[in-house]
């Protein structure tokens, strides 16, 4: 039997696809003040590139934190950010959604465990007033 297992073993690969992977260095998640780094994983959603640094300062100071944040870079089209503060988190993702040179800002909180490359940025909520809308039929 453990013949047959190291034989299944053997012809096991990864594609390409799957064997891209992230790693965030310990000292990211090391303990802050909420008991540990407070992260969220964005994106841009754009048909150009952008460069990093100018997209890194700009959110710099649209965010405007209270206690700092670092930005940081995973993929051409993937970031990370990390706050010192959990009110200062809060209140980035009570604001969205955030633009960028005319391009949306998708953000959504990492966890510790979850795969920076496996959030879905595909999707952002957004919050719509409607002003003067004719209600009709009503007595």
């Amino acid at each position: 039997m453990d013949g047959d297992l190291l034989r299944l073993d053997s012809m096991l690969s990864l594609t390409v696809e799957e064997g891209e992977g992230v790693s965030i260095p310990q000292s990211e998640w090391e303990k802050g003040s909420g008991g540990f780094r407070l992260m969220l994983v964005g994106r841009l959603l754009s048909p150009q590139s952008v460069r990093f640094d100018a997209l890194r300062d700009s959110l710099t100071n649209m965010f405007q934190t209270v206690r700092g944040i670092v930005v940081r870079k995973i993929l051409e089209s993937r970031f990370y950010l990390i706050f010192n503060h959990f009110e200062d988190l809060r209140r980035v993702l009570d604001l969205r959604p955030w633009i960028f040179d005319r391009n949306l800002v998708v953000i959504h909180p990492l966890s510790p465990t979850a795969n920076p490359l496996e959030v879905d940025l595909d999707w952002c909520p957004f919050f719509v007033h409607v002003h003067d809308l004719p209600l009709l039929n009503v007595r």
